[in-house]
């Protein structure tokens, strides 16, 4: 019984927006409105850093995965903009 373990980190295209985190902290601290935004997409894709990995690598993890001796696989991927 062979195990995997795979961590894949996509290249970063975009840092952290500091000035948006900051400004919703502050005016949530005012109105509790802005802390509101935290947990919708849109603030998160806004404000953290994006990162992306090529198709061509999920090709080959395709390859990883269908190995006839490979029983338990544990994967992380960093890519939060793969649905887009």
């Amino acid at each position: 019984m062979l195990q995997a373990s795979v961590t894949v980190t996509g290249t970063q295209i975009q840092t952290m927006n500091m000035l948006s985190l900051m400004c919703t902290v502050i005016w949530g601290s005012i109105i509790l409105i802005p802390i509101f935004f935290m947990c919708c997409d849109w603030w998160k894709r806004c404000t953290y850093p994006a990162f992306t990995i090529p198709l061509s690598t999920y090709m080959k993890l395709e390859r990883i995965f269908r190995a006839p001796n490979i029983n338990n696989v544990n994967l992380i991927i960093s890519d939060n903009t793969f649905n887009q």
